[in-house]
């Protein structure tokens, strides 16, 4: 079991790598068109792919990373008038409910992979960079949310089962 926890938090740190650098990235190729724009009178013309690339990225790989953190947005407005035991089998039945889409988005993102590898689908850029590369990157973030959301429920369900 150790093991496993391991290699998660590996995983986990990986991927939060991932989204870190897609930050940073999209930061870095966004100054230098401006850069490019404004003094030089020319933009990149693959940060226009690249930035959607990397804000793909960052919303995928930092949602698991935004689950395990509690930052996450919530509507507390419902929820602030519940007691605290309330509180928590509502948001265990919330995280039961975005499980079954999160999973279903999953598979659906897996298929759309799979269905741009079969047909060699490729960008209409000037870079034609073939679309599986950034389209893979939406099941990897979905699965470390499943992951995430499945790890949180396990500690949600002991907890109130130990009350």
């Amino acid at each position: 079991m150790r093991i496993l926890h391991l290699s998660y938090e590996w995983l986990f740190r990986l991927v939060r790598l991932g989204s870190e650098i897609c930050v940073f990235s999209m930061i870095g190729l966004l100054f230098i068109d401006v850069i490019g724009r404004y003094i030089v009178k020319r933009s990149t013309l693959i940060s226009y792919d690249l930035t959607g690339y990397y804000l793909v990225g960052i919303t995928y790989l930092g949602a698991a990373y935004a689950l395990r953190e509690g930052s996450h947005l919530r509507i507390t407005v419902f929820t602030d008038n519940m007691r605290p035991r309330t509180r928590i089998w509502w948001y265990f039945f919330v995280d039961i409910i975005a499980l079954f889409f999160v999973v279903v988005l999953f598979v659906k993102s897996v298929d759309l992979v799979r269905y741009s590898l079969e047909t060699g689908q490729r960008s209409t850029s000037f870079m034609g960079e073939p679309m599986w590369v950034p389209e893979l990157i939406v099941p990897i973030g979905l699965g470390m949310y499943i992951l995430e959301d499945i790890r949180n429920l396990y500690a949600t369900g002991k907890h109130l089962l130990a009350k």
